[in-house]
């Protein structure tokens, strides 16, 4: 993922959750970004997500064309088969 340095050296990722087809391939990454500015109610950071996805080149920020596949869906079809 080192596109994110390209895109903003300043910021790193918080959280990051990977998403796979049926096959368990990668297909897209929503990354989860914690931002300088904070809430004044619950000084938390504010956070903002963006996504990524796989390309013959490696990963390139943007969400994937087509249908987005279910978080952990090779976890929920296996699940399926018991």
């Amino acid at each position: 993922m080192r596109a994110l340095i390209a895109h903003d050296a300043t910021l790193t990722p918080a959280g990051r959750w990977i998403y796979s087809d049926a096959a368990a391939r990668e297909i897209f990454a929503q990354l989860r970004f914690d931002l300088p500015k904070r809430d004044p109610d619950t000084d938390k950071p504010e956070k903002t997500f963006r996504l990524m996805r796989k390309s013959e080149a490696g990963w390139t920020w943007g969400k994937p064309k087509g249908l987005l596949p279910l978080y952990r869906l090779p976890d929920v079809l296996a699940r399926q088969e018991k």
